[in-house]
């Protein structure tokens, strides 16, 4: 059962998972970090159905922004993870995100895949969209032993990402940050549907401030929305994964 914490973890988990049994207890047994992105249940909790073909049910839902929907993904198991095990950001006036949800096994291949799409309101005849259908994966799992531990994943500390800029940009972007330590850190750029279009850094870096260049030409990208997504590591061991949305006007 996913229920709102009421102050057994930080702030910025905000959700947490009550694990059945009886009698229903009414101690959280784990919580969700959210990241700060408060999850709308408005919408809905989705189970998927077990899109990994490990025995578990999984589920998504929305975490609500102005004008769009980011999705994240919890895979089912004996030890789920805190931190969604893969996020869909929404783009406006695009409206990917908007509707979801579960449609079986589609492609016959014994795991339940995911629905995602787009509908575009205001039309005075219809609303029109569409939909991209996400085929599940057996390579990933939420409780095995080479999983990252995500209680040791929080939110920055003593890392801080500035806010990309130029943003929107044509064709160069400057990504900077603020580390108290040195370590690894890994630049990697997706696109809407979370594919990984280009790996901009993987080194180590002094601690204080950082930058650094990307240059969306050399990808040979079109224009349109992207995710950059940062992960800082003291002594090889993750301390905090952050996302910017990067707008790409030509």
């Amino acid at each position: 059962m996913v229920i709102k914490d009421y102050g057994f973890y930080p702030s910025y988990y905000q959700y947490a998972i009550l694990n059945g049994k009886f009698p229903i207890d009414t101690i959280p047994s784990f919580g969700l970090n959210t990241q700060n992105e408060g999850l709308n249940i408005f919408k809905g909790i989705v189970s998927l159905g077990d899109v990994n073909g490990d025995g578990f049910n999984d589920f998504i839902v929305t975490t609500p922004h102005t004008f769009t929907n980011n999705l994240k993904l919890w895979l089912g198991g004996r030890k789920i993870h805190e931190l969604a095990d893969k996020t869909w950001y929404g783009t406006d006036p695009e409206g990917f995100g908007n509707i979801f949800g579960a449609v079986g096994d589609v492609n016959g291949d014994g795991l339940d895949d995911i629905a995602i799409g787009s509908i575009y309101n205001g039309s005075p005849d219809c609303d029109i969209g569409f939909i991209y259908i996400f085929n599940g994966d057996s390579s990933v799992h939420a409780d095995t032993v080479t999983a990252i531990n995500d209680k040791n994943v929080n939110p920055p500390s003593g890392f801080n990402l500035d806010n990309p800029y130029p943003n929107p940009f044509n064709p160069s972007i400057i990504i900077s940050w603020h580390s108290s330590f040195k370590g690894r850190v890994r630049i990697k750029i997706f696109d809407i549907l979370g594919k990984e279009v280009g790996l901009i850094l993987d080194e180590e870096r002094q601690s204080g401030n950082n930058k650094i260049e990307f240059d969306a030409s050399k990808y040979k990208l079109t224009s349109g929305v992207y995710l950059l997504q940062v992960e800082a590591y003291d002594k090889g061991k993750l301390i905090t994964k952050e996302s910017k949305k990067l707008s790409y006007m030509k």
